[in-house]
């Protein structure tokens, strides 16, 4: 038998076509994958760079908040106040308030109490009341609520208009009521205390007129 017989011959076999679609599909799987983990590796990286650039951009000296947490020194320049200095009109108002303190008292007009002074009841130096509180009176007051006090029997209703005439005779006119029934009523308190100049007002300005119907 020659050498040549030995050998062995190999038959190829044949690979199904089914197997072979399947091996090619895993395949292009198998590149996808690496295609993905490719791209993810390259998201991360640059991420990473914009997290660093980031960091250098917004760095602490820049920050416009830290400038919150640092206290700042400053100082405020002392500018001296003007000097006040009263004038004689200011003075004068300022002793009277005083002098209205040390001479407080009540008037009792018909069971209603008036807290007044005698400044301001000298006001009209001529009328009952004024004349009434001087030293020559011989009007006894007496005390209550530790006030001196005077008694008058007169109606309390219009006593308000005859104190706030005493208070300021010159700037009355400028509330004058208007009723006519209230100024004829004040007219007669008036006469009664005997307060000429409110007499007067009552009388003029063009208030002669009260007294028609």
């Amino acid at each position: 038998m020659s050498r040549r017989n030995l050998t062995k011959k190999t038959t190829p076999v044949d690979v199904p076509k089914e197997i072979s679609h399947v091996d090619s599909k895993m395949g292009k799987r198998k590149r996808k994958r690496t295609l993905s983990s490719s791209s993810l590796s390259s998201s991360c990286s640059a991420l990473s760079n914009s997290s660093a650039s980031n960091d250098t951009t917004f760095s602490k000296a820049a920050d416009p908040e830290v400038d919150l947490t640092e206290e700042v020194a400053y100082s405020v320049k002392e500018v001296e106040a003007p000097m006040y200095i009263p004038s004689d009109k200011d003075k004068a108002s300022v002793n009277l308030i005083a002098e209205i303190q040390k001479n407080r008292l009540l008037l009792n007009i018909g069971g209603k109490k008036f807290e007044t002074s005698a400044p301001t009841l000298k006001n009209e130096p001529e009328g009952l009341l004024a004349e009434m509180i001087s030293k020559d009176s011989d009007v006894a007051p007496y005390k209550a609520e530790g006030l001196t006090t005077y008694l008058l029997d007169r109606s309390p209703r219009f006593f308000d208009f005859v104190l706030d005439y005493l208070r300021d005779p010159l700037n009355f006119v400028k509330i004058l009521p208007s009723n006519k029934q209230v100024l004829r009523q004040l007219h007669v308190e008036a006469t009664y205390y005997r307060l000429t100049g409110l007499v007067e007002i009552l009388e003029q300005q063009g208030r002669s007129s009260i007294w028609e119907k």
